[in-house]
């Protein structure tokens, strides 16, 4: 019986260090939160278009934590999300060399470079039928 509870000790003690090691964050946008976005790039342009939502919140949603000085950084865009509950959510996405990343909630995030081509190429498409 000693031994079973030696072990069984062991085991959540285990378990407990293992719950408590650092996680790898990543940004978890949900789609249906969002009821509109508006976005501004370098240039000043300015838009705010829902169609663009589902391809911004799919890209993000795979960023992964990262370690980033966005004010020594090119800002290559600004989002504002605006929830259904009215509230906003702001995002910019920066560019660190050839790494692009976004901030969020005070946060970086490391993206792909093919997140970052295909959330360009949404809002080109959108800006481009207006």
């Amino acid at each position: 019986m000693k031994r079973i509870v030696c072990a069984l000790s062991i085991v959540l003690f285990l378990a407990g260090c293992t719950a408590a090691a650092p996680k790898t964050e990543s940004a978890v946008f949900e789609k249906n939160d969002y009821a509109s976005i508006s976005y501004t790039d370098g240039s000043g342009h300015a838009s705010d278009n829902s169609e663009i939502i589902s391809v911004i919140t799919e890209n993000l949603s795979a960023g992964k934590s990262s370690e980033h000085d966005p004010a020594k950084d090119e800002l290559v865009l600004s989002f504002v999300l605006t929830k259904k509950d009215k509230t906003d959510t702001e995002l910019s996405l920066y560019k660190s060399g050839k790494q692009t990343y976004f901030l969020y909630d005070g946060k970086t995030f490391d993206l792909t470079d093919t997140a970052y081509e295909a959330i360009v190429a949404e809002i080109e498409k959108v800006s481009a039928g207006k």
